[in-house]
């Protein structure tokens, strides 16, 4: 099992998922690239352009529901006679 790990901010008190975050001194299609990566949203700021994706929902998940299954004991079924 594997983590993928996402920049989350805030931003005018919604929370954003950060889909890419480029130099502003790079020439590109603003509005293309947006399209393409479909983001919600382009903000500015320190430099750089960032390609923000709306949070709709939060969950919170309970450490009882997550099963490691790295973890997880097998039974051999070829037992010895």
């Amino acid at each position: 099992m594997f983590e993928i790990k996402k920049q989350v901010v805030e931003w005018d008190d919604t929370l954003w998922v950060v889909k890419r975050m480029i130099p502003d001194s790079y020439k590109i299609d603003i509005p293309g690239y947006k399209e393409y990566l479909g983001a919600d949203k382009v903000a500015r700021k320190n430099g750089h352009y960032f390609f923000l994706e709306e949070v709709k929902e939060v969950g919170i998940l309970e450490e009882s529901s997550y099963i490691d299954e790295s973890k997880k004991k097998t039974k051999s079924k070829n037992k010895k006679k």
